[in-house]
Order: C-alpha cells, then structure tokens, then sequence
C-alpha cells in the first residue's frame, strides 16, 4: 500500500477526525474528498467533534472493511445514558467529551451502527494495531494527545497509523501542531491510549476486496 496523503487539522484544531479521514479514504480510493464532504458523512459541526460512530456506519455501507475494538458498551450507552458515562470515563474525559463533542447527541445513530459496524468491545492493545497493519489496513488511533506530546491534563485526539519501523509506529499526526510522518515510540503510543486498560478507539479501515 502507498503512504498516505498528509492533511493537517484545521484552524479550528477540532478536525484531527475528518483530517486523518481524509488522508486514508484519498489512500484508498484514489479519489478526491472535500472538507465539506467529510462533515456531512461525520456528522461533524464546527463548534463540536464528531464521535465515529456515523462515519463508520456509512464506510461500512460503501464498500469499506471497518475492524473497531473500542471497550465502550453503546448497547449499555443507548440504555442508561450519561449515567452509563460516568462508569466509564474518568472524569476529566468526561468534561472534556460533553463539552468538545457531539457525545449526547448520538442515540439516534446508534441502530444503524449497531447493525452495520463489527465491534471487538475490549480495550485495544499495540498487538492489534500491528495484526490491523499486517492484514492490510490503514488504522486510525484515539488517544490523549497532551500523553502524546508530552504534556499535562487530556484532550482527546486521532491519529493516522500506516506503518511499524524501528520499534515504533508510523502515524500521520494532524495536529495542531502537525507532524507528517511522525515516529512514535511504542511505549509513548500505549501511554497516550491509556495504558493497557484504555478506554479509547482503534479502528481498521480499507476496502472491502483489498
């Protein structure tokens, strides 16, 4: 597989999601996508990030293999709501998510992606990332970008993971600040998902006969 094109976040610093996004599906399909067209299949608004729950959805209709391993229960979610959040995040991510993103507003998606997306739900490990690059995939990484850089407190942040090289990873990492191409040790990947008992998103995307 070709590396893929770089895009960094937008201005808005909010766009790590439809960046990495951008750079996979152009990958993959050769095609061109649009900023415009990323938010309409996201979901996403400019005063919030989109959770991937819709984005992952509609790939999974169009003709695109998604693998997900993601320990949060959207079964358990779509019961008891912010209740069900509370168990599940820390709290600094829970501010952090209700205040960023579109996280109260995805019930309605829920069905559909229920249906249409195969969740391994468990805490994804480096092992995973590594079979998803090994069995073709382009693997996008949630994790704490300020772990990532170095940094106190949490902000939530996707990175695009291609290749393994000299014990680390290579991603491309939208920022703000970006960093094309960046070599991410393992042990600081890992740190930056949330150790072994993470509570954050690998997902595994590439065509369906690829």
């Amino acid at each position: 597989m070709q590396h893929p094109p770089f895009y960094a976040n937008r201005i808005d610093n909010m766009s790590c999601m439809l960046a990495c996004l951008r750079s996979a599906l152009e990958c993959l399909t050769s095609k061109q996508y649009s900023w415009n067209e990323l938010e309409k299949i996201t979901g996403f608004k400019r005063d919030k990030a989109a959770w991937t729950v819709q984005v992952w959805a509609y790939l999974a209709t169009h003709g695109f293999n998604i693998h997900m391993i993601e320990a949060f229960d959207y079964h358990r979610y779509q019961a008891e709501g912010k209740e069900y959040l509370r168990t599940f995040l820390k709290p600094e991510e829970l501010q952090w998510q209700l205040a960023h993103t579109n996280l109260l507003e995805i019930s309605p998606l829920l069905p559909t992606f229920l249906q249409k997306v195969h969740q391994e739900m468990r805490s994804p490990q480096l092992e995973d990332i590594d079979e998803l690059l090994d069995g073709g995939y382009l693997v996008a990484v949630q994790l704490n970008c300020n772990v990532l850089n170095k940094r106190e407190g949490y902000v939530a942040h996707m990175i695009l993971v291609y290749a393994k090289q000299d014990g680390g990873y290579i991603a491309h990492d939208p920022g703000l600040p970006a960093h094309q191409a960046r070599h991410i040790p393992a042990q600081l990947l890992l740190d930056a998902m949330g150790g072994k008992h993470n509570t954050t998103e690998v997902t595994g995307l590439k065509l369906n006969h690829a």
